[in-house]
């Protein structure tokens, strides 16, 4: 907490030099050192440069995946931009806040500093929400179109709850870090009337709708998958590819523990740069889940356009819709995946809806209504020339 801080601040002498004033009188046997302190900036630069390097390429690899081989770009990929143009503004105020005091002990840095370490948590914090919530919308949206058949179903049902859920709580999270203090100025200067209310109560609820939230989003496809007919080695194969969820759910779970020891201590700018550091992590793990199943499908086609084969080696087979149904279904060689063609145009680089079905491979008892049927949207070249 930083309310020892701010008591320090209240009771300074007006006109007093702030930046000559520590922040927090120094334990037994610590004398306070604002020249020089001792700090762990290292691992903020560490952190930020590993989960900003991931995070956009993930993103890079995200987009070239739906222009190159889909084609198109989905609403989940423009928020999924907007969620990492926010995440370069949280690492980059994350950064200043650290070259200003945080991540150095509080009895090491001057009150004015200090000052600005508070306001600038305040701000970081109210920028998670939107980058944090982007990033977990875009990973939802993407498990909807992947393992959503239809309208109905406990599985669409659990879908929309986590999606709103979400939504719902990060608003009112944003809404309560805005209107901690009013004026939100008393924050970081407790010589301006007004009041406030007490920050622990949002940092510990953001921490805990974050593990929450990557819990469910971690089993909803490992479900799915679990019923389907496949060989073992092919469920490891995707439970691995579509379980990386798990990575959030670790970094949010450290940042609890941090954010509950944040709660509990006055050396508030020590204390808040681990939460900052999984802060960071939790972040970048989320838009690598959102990315990473993308990843084998451009591999793939990037070995076909260095090979010269193209699009054609995934053999997809396309019909006319006056194709008897009997005939208008089978397999890709690659994939087990069925294409079924509801429309198609004889041009190049036509749209075509495919539905993706894995029904003959799922357990026809299994409540999951005989497999995962999905409408995605194909751009392709020639394809009518691949039937």
């Amino acid at each position: 907490m930083h309310e020892e801080g701010i008591a320090i601040m209240a009771a300074l002498p007006p006109g007093i030099d702030l930046n000559n004033i520590p922040a927090l009188s120094p334990p037994a046997g610590e004398t306070s050192n604002l020249v020089n302190p001792y700090n762990i900036n290292i691992y903020m630069y560490i952190t930020a440069s590993i989960g900003l390097g991931l995070s956009i390429l993930a993103v890079v690899v995200r987009i070239l995946a739906k222009c190159r081989v889909v084609r198109t770009l989905q609403l989940e990929e423009l928020i999924l931009l907007l969620s990492q143009c926010g995440f370069v503004v949280f690492v980059g105020l994350m950064i200043h806040s650290t070259k200003l005091g945080q991540g150095t002990h509080q009895w090491n840095v001057s009150v004015a500093h200090f000052q600005k370490v508070v306001e600038l948590a305040n701000i970081i914090e109210v920028i998670y929400c939107p980058t944090i919530i982007g990033a977990k919308v875009a990973l939802l949206l993407q498990l909807r179109r992947v393992f959503i058949v239809v309208k109905k179903g406990w599985m669409y049902w659990l879908h929309q709850i986590i999606l709103w859920a979400n939504l719902i709580a990060y608003l009112g999270l944003m809404l309560s870090i805005i209107f901690t203090c009013v004026p939100r100025e008393k924050l970081w200067n407790p010589s301006i009337s007004g009041h406030c209310q007490s920050t622990s109560v949002s940092l510990i609820a953001s921490s805990v709708i974050n593990v929450l939230s990557d819990v469910t989003c971690f089993i909803m496809p490992l479900v799915v998958i679990a019923g389907l007919q496949l060989p073992k080695k092919t469920k490891f194969v995707l439970g691995i590819i579509f379980g990386t969820v798990i990575l959030g759910i670790i970094t949010s779970m450290f940042r609890l523990v941090y954010t509950v020891k944040l709660t509990q201590t006055y050396d508030f700018t020590w204390a808040i740069m681990p939460v900052g550091l999984w802060a960071i992590a939790e972040i970048a793990s989320i838009i690598l889940a959102g990315s990473i199943p993308l990843l084998p499908g451009l591999v793939r086609f990037v070995r076909n356009q260095s090979s010269g084969t193209g699009g054609q080696s995934s053999r997809v087979y396309w019909h006319s819709p006056s194709t008897p149904s009997k005939n208008r279904q089978q397999y890709s060689n690659n994939q087990n995946t069925i294409w079924d063609q509801e429309r198609a145009d004889a041009m190049d680089n036509s749209k075509y809806d495919a539905h993706i079905s894995t029904s003959s491979l799922v357990h026809h008892g299994d409540s999951i209504s005989l497999g995962v049927l999905k409408t995605v949207e194909v751009q392709t070249t020639n394809a009518p020339a691949n039937s």
